[in-house]
């Protein structure tokens, strides 16, 4: 297995991000859903501030003005559109020049058939467990159904991912298999992450890869 990067979701907290960008993960998620009990909208936190993270704001079923407001506010680099967007609405985030997830919620192999209609739209898929909330649910589904597909962008794996449960990524044999996306597993409360927990887990991925290349 190659590599895995690590993208932390529903960061809000400034020291928090501190410490998390002093382990060395790849992306951080703000979350711009209203909605969510992680909304980083409304902070006063400078977040174009934070370097040698890739910025991610998450969106669900904004208006594209909105997400571009967002983007020259905070500096994004990346935008997860995590709701109902069509490739067409995917095709014009990803022209404000910053890399586009797409999420697709998934319980079953059926659930990933979407999105290769995304294939000339977006950089990157994520498939998370479907629930009642847009994300951050704390479930997983049955991670070896990615097996079974051939995916033309790489993807995030995201839904309920914690200590207990990361091995489980070592079973994951797709070569589009991209980085794993933590959030309510790691979390002490809502926006406030358990920084030692994701070291561990951070850990944990560097020995899988290892040992299955």
């Amino acid at each position: 297995m190659k590599d895995i990067k690590i993208k932390v979701c529903g960061m809000r907290d400034p020291e928090n991000i501190d410490q998390l960008i002093k382990l060395r993960v790849d992306f951080m998620g703000l979350i711009f859903y209203p909605g969510s009990s992680r909304f980083a909208g409304d902070s006063e936190t400078d977040f174009s501030q934070f370097q040698r993270i890739i910025k991610t704001g998450v969106f669900v079923n904004s208006d594209l003005e909105d997400i571009v407001q967002a983007i020259k506010k905070y500096g994004l680099e990346a935008v997860q559109l995590h709701g109902d967007e069509t490739p067409e609405f995917a095709s014009q985030v990803r022209k404000q020049g910053v890399k586009v997830i797409k999420a697709f919620p998934v319980w079953d192999e059926g659930d990933l058939e979407k999105a290769e209609d995304y294939r000339k739209s977006v950089d990157f898929y994520l498939f998370d467990t479907k629930g009642e909330k847009p994300g951050g649910n704390g479930i997983v589904f049955d991670w070896e159904i990615l097996n079974d597909k051939t995916f033309s962008k790489p993807f995030f794996l995201a839904g309920g991912l914690n200590q207990s449960n990361i091995q489980g990524i070592s079973k994951i044999k797709n070569p589009a298999f991209y980085a794993v996306d933590l959030n309510s597993g790691v979390e002490i409360k809502p926006a406030l992450k358990d920084l030692k927990e994701i070291k561990t887990i951070k850990n944990k991925i560097a020995q899988i890869c290892q040992s299955t290349q």
